[in-house]
């Protein structure tokens, strides 16, 4: 029960992380979008500037320009911030499911320790009691002996009758004192008995019907844990943030051709300069968000497979508790 508990703890966290991390993606590449439309204004307003500066200036003003304005190992000034929060939060995020997945595996492997000691102990005792609750009363029948009784009882009674003379007064006072003293003796057998049935009542006593197995083996009960736990939709959750990851990173991919507008209105001097830079620029910008959704990637993916209800059906059953107990 404890390793489901904690189970329970865990996937509320990651729920809750999850709806926290997508809403941060959302915003910050939102923010980082905004960012990059500002930087293209500037960067358009900015050629025009330089172009004011005399003629024979203006091919290296646009060259150290460009340098200040297109790194190639950087992204635009105005969406530096938010991308820097985006991709910090990936890089935890790679840790953090990885680390749940460790988790889930360990409590996993903790609730399986329980079941084989359950099965080990636990349920082979009631087992191995059932047997000898039934031998016991298989090879210790109250009413087969009650028949016996009662049949020594009437072959005692016969011999006595069928004594002659004096010697069937004696044969009737044996009887009878021996009839009183087995009398006596089968009033605390049938005692005996009964406490012995009333002790092994139930299970051990009456056929292991369905209802009975599910109390045994509180299946019931884990089922109902199980249940909430599937309740919390954390495979959604997770789908839900890897859906996000491309669509808002590929936007800010995307944004970054509002670059290339300006560079169209460059000097054939410069312009291939420009171009050459600004693809080194988008190439670092892809190659950041890609390395981090490749890491992120099969984390989120094992993670899921392990929170989804099949899954959790598999590893947190009772059926071989289930099945011993037939």
């Amino acid at each position: 029960m404890r390793a489901l508990r904690e189970l329970d703890d865990m996937i509320q966290r990651i729920v809750a992380e999850m709806d926290t991390a997508t809403r941060t993606l959302e915003d910050y590449c939102g923010r980082a979008i905004d960012g990059i439309k500002r930087e293209a204004e500037y960067f358009k307003q900015g050629i025009k500037e330089v172009f004011g500066v005399a003629s024979d200036l203006v091919t290296a003003a646009l060259q150290r320009y460009l340098e200040d304005k297109i790194k190639p190992s950087g992204f635009p000034s105005e969406a530096q911030g938010p991308m820097e929060v985006v991709l910090k939060d990936m890089a935890l995020k790679v840790e953090a499911l990885g680390e749940y997945a460790r988790r889930f595996r360990a409590l996993a492997d903790s609730y399986k320790s329980l079941m084989d000691l359950q099965k080990g102990h636990v349920l082979l005792k009631f087992n191995d009691t059932r047997q000898q609750v039934e031998g016991y009363l298989r090879d210790n029948n109250v009413d087969k002996a009650e028949a016996q009784l009662e049949q020594a009882k009437d072959q005692l009674r016969t011999w006595a009758w069928h004594l002659p003379g004096r010697q069937a007064g004696d044969g009737a006072t044996f009887f009878n004192d021996v009839n009183q003293y087995l009398d006596n003796t089968w009033t605390i057998t049938k005692s005996l008995d009964e406490q012995f049935r009333y002790k092994f009542r139930g299970a051990f006593l009456s056929s292991v019907d369905d209802k009975t197995v599910e109390t045994l083996a509180q299946i019931d009960f884990y089922k109902d844990e199980v249940s909430k736990i599937k309740d919390r939709n954390t495979l959604e959750k997770l789908n839900n943030y890897r859906r996000t990851l491309p669509e808002q990173l590929g936007r800010v991919e995307e944004s970054l051709h509002a670059m290339d507008d300006p560079i169209d209105s460059l000097p054939d001097e410069v312009k291939e300069m420009a171009r050459s830079m600004s693809r080194e620029f988008r190439d670092y910008v892809h190659d950041q968000i890609k390395s981090r959704m490749e890491a992120l990637a099969p984390n989120i993916e094992a993670l899921a497979k392990l929170v989804a209800p099949s899954n959790l059906d598999e590893e947190f059953n009772r059926n071989e508790l289930r099945s011993m107990l037939r």
